[in-house]
């Protein structure tokens, strides 16, 4: 496991779009994305849901508001540059 500054070494070392995968659940996307992957790739957080369309849904949701949020964090840092 590489953890989250590993992924961020992993990340700025490609330009190649890198997605986490393994051990990464709802509350781990936001930090995951910020690191700089650009997705997530989860198995057991939908699955071993007794909703798996909902959680799916609410893993969709996340993600889709923290690279948002990254996007809204890259623009303002290129406008201070």
């Amino acid at each position: 496991m590489l953890g989250l500054e590993g992924l961020k070494r992993v990340c700025d070392s490609t330009p190649l779009p890198v997605v986490a995968i393994g051990g990464i659940k709802l509350q781990h996307v936001p930090d995951v994305l910020a690191a700089g992957a650009h997705g997530v790739a989860v198995v057991s957080g939908v699955f071993d849901a007794a909703d798996v369309a909902a959680a799916a849904r609410v893993l969709a949701e996340a993600v889709a508001r923290a690279q948002q949020l990254r996007t809204q964090r890259s623009s303002a840092a290129v406008g201070t540059a």
